[in-house]
């Protein structure tokens, strides 16, 4: 049996037509707001989770809670929005950030 490629249809020679994904689309003015939005959020949430309990300050374990807090909010956030873009750069964009977001959370 041979292996079609995944955009023909039954009849060699025609092909259907791009996927479009499901949902809005965002638009760079839009995308740049929500990353910014994202990055601000994962930076500030981080810090906060990093100098817990109240007033113990930054010590060396805080690092494992802000890059935590990075890594999955603000490197994946930014991964999906940017996926959501469309086109092989993004897409690749996407995969560089989605890796460097587990390189931060995982342990050394």
């Amino acid at each position: 049996m041979e292996l079609q490629h995944l955009n023909q249809i039954d009849e060699p020679g025609t092909t259907s037509p791009p996927t479009i994904m499901p949902g809005s689309s965002l638009s760079q003015d839009r995308y740049r707001k929500y990353v910014a939005f994202t990055l601000i959020f994962a930076v500030l949430g981080g810090y906060n989770a990093a100098v817990q309990p109240a007033g113990a300050g930054w010590r060396f374990f805080s690092y494992h809670p802000f890059l935590m807090v990075f890594g999955f909010v603000g490197m994946m956030g930014s991964s999906a929005l940017t996926k959501k873009l469309g086109g092989y750069a993004n897409t690749k964009l996407h995969g560089i950030l989605a890796s460097s977001g587990l390189v931060m959370v995982r342990p050394i």
